[in-house]
């Protein structure tokens, strides 16, 4: 997977335009190399004007595949389905999205009550017939 030098595959990454292989691969560098780290934000700084305006930066900064705070307190409880649960540990463990991973350590942290205490607002508001939107 080196074809490319680091400064190509780091762009490529910021554009989001790699596969889910590939930017899991990208992202275990990033851990295990402090100086691919130093470079990525370097070319953060230096953004190219397609990485300013694509459709990948603004899926990255609007956190659109995290996972709600609700969902994660269902998650914890081992109230989700399997499809769901599946994912979350995926985005969780293999992206190791730093976002959910505080949000997580966060809930851990606060114990079950932020679990049952999400269970029954969802139970209630759908008992009322309420849709109730996501919370982050």
């Amino acid at each position: 997977m080196t074809e490319l030098g680091d400064e190509q595959w780091l762009g490529l990454y910021l554009e989001e335009a790699l596969d889910p292989q590939r930017m899991a691969w990208i992202e275990k560098r990033l851990r295990e190399e402090p100086a691919l780290n130093r470079l990525l934000e370097r070319l953060r700084r230096e953004p190219s004007p397609s990485a300013v305006h694509s459709i990948g930066m603004a899926w990255v900064a609007g956190r659109l595949t995290c996972p709600t705070r609700t969902q994660w307190s269902k998650y914890l409880a081992g109230l989700l389905d399997t499809e769901l649960s599946s994912y979350l540990k995926f985005h969780l463990e293999l992206i190791e999205c730093p976002f959910c991973r505080a949000n997580v350590s966060d809930l851990q942290k606060r114990g079950a009550s932020t679990a049952d205490a999400a269970e029954l607002a969802d139970r209630s508001a759908r008992a009322a017939g309420w849709s109730r939107p996501n919370e982050r």
